[in-house]
């Protein structure tokens, strides 16, 4: 790499010792150098040569001296490592230059290996103040990035719980605590007919942007196969084919698939590799629901051999049942202490939990709960989860 640097001075005989000294830098393309009379003429050649690191200036010459080029040079939204040149002795000088901005200096007689080592200091300053540049505008681009990718995860999240209007026995509440950095999970709901709801609850591998557009993507197939009882599993196999395609970075999605019916009050479900949902039903404590079932989406396209076959299920609610459908966010909430919140103390949370509450009320105490067990720890996790309380079967649709 060639770097550039301007010499400003009003002494013929400088020109003639750095071409001297640099020659062989010079004949290799490591080192350019430029040379102004004084800081009129630089601040011209640096208008036209953008990319001019370094500036080697004298303080005392005719027209504009060496500290009113100073600072010029500080007020151009420019970086630049600048080192005078200044009689020996002239520390009031030197002091004026250094507060203008200079990174170093060198005094007259100008001793060459001095030179040399005062070049390459600064050389090296300034190429590492251009890689911090770099690496900050690289930063502030990705932490744009995850700002876009963090609103598009967030607006696919449902934000009403309604779907059949405030009398429907079936209620619904949900939320997404997104971590830090982005990530893919979600949760989504619609109604097929006026008496059952498709639902599903999912988990992307990986962080970032990749993820979320995964998410995306997951939840546009989700909705877009408008499931059945019956045929769910068919469902998700053709989900499961069109994640497989061109999937090089090899990222999948656990997910849980359940449809409630109104009128019967059965739950049809499908687990692909997701964590167990948890069903407390009353006088029946907390059980979790189609445990180590299936195989994430995107993982292998066959899936109609054991144990990465897909299989429906059907499971008939009680008046009052209370269900959990959450991600790992929740269960693999670490501690100080390296410990994880668990599936166990989920269920102990659960237990304690009355269905007549507002499941909004029961979300924030989940939260609590998380929250507190962690420790102040920063979360690690996007934190995913659905609360579902069935009331008992509709009567009319």
């Amino acid at each position: 790499m060639k770097y550039r640097i301007l010499v400003v001075d009003d002494e013929p005989l400088l020109k003639s010792i750095i071409t001297q000294k640099f020659k062989h830098e010079i004949k290799k393309d490591e080192l350019e150098f430029l040379f102004a009379n004084n800081g009129f003429e630089a601040l011209d050649i640096l208008k036209s040569n953008i990319d001019i690191g370094v500036v080697l200036t004298d303080i005392n010459m005719p027209g504009m001296d060496g500290i009113t080029l100073l600072s010029q040079l500080v007020s151009q939204s420019r970086t630049y490592q600048t080192v005078v040149i200044s009689a020996y002795g002239d520390m009031s000088n030197i002091r004026k230059a250094m507060n203008s901005g200079a990174s170093d200096f060198i005094t007259k007689p100008v001793d060459l290996k001095d030179l040399e080592l005062t070049l390459k200091g600064a050389i090296d300053e300034f190429t590492y103040v251009k890689q911090m540049i770099a690496a900050r505008h690289q930063l502030l681009e990705i932490n744009k990035e995850l700002t876009i990718g963090e609103m598009l995860q967030k607006s696919l999240i449902p934000q009403a719980f309604d779907p059949f209007g405030p009398k429907c026995k079936l209620k619904l509440y949900g939320e997404m605590i997104a971590a830090k950095e982005i990530g893919g999970d979600f949760f989504d709901f619609y109604t097929l007919n006026d008496y059952q709801l498709a639902f599903t609850i999912a988990d992307v591998s990986g962080k970032g942007i990749p993820a979320s557009l995964f998410m995306s993507m997951s939840r546009t197939l989700f909705r877009a196969v408008k499931m059945q009882p019956g045929l769910m599993v068919q469902d998700i196999k053709n989900i499961n084919t069109v994640l497989n395609q061109n999937n090089d970075a090899a990222m999948f999605v656990t997910a849980f698939f359940g449809i409630f019916d109104l009128l019967t009050g059965e739950l049809y479900y499908v687990n692909a590799g997701h964590n167990s949902p948890l069903l407390l039903s009353p006088g029946k404590g907390v059980v979790p629901i189609a445990p180590n079932e299936g195989i994430a989406l995107g993982v292998i396209e066959d899936t109609d051999n054991k144990p990465y076959s897909f299989v429906e299920k059907t499971l008939k609610l009680e008046k009052d049942a209370l269900l959990l459908f959450y991600t790992d966010g929740v269960t693999e909430a670490f501690n100080t202490e390296g410990q994880i919140y668990s599936e166990a103390r989920l269920k102990k949370f659960l237990e304690s939990k009355s269905p007549h509450d507002p499941l909004s009320n029961t979300a924030e105490e989940l939260k609590a709960s998380v929250k507190l067990y962690s420790k102040g720890l920063e979360q690690a996790d996007d934190m995913t989860f659905m609360l579902a309380h069935f009331d008992g079967v509709q009567q009319t649709r």
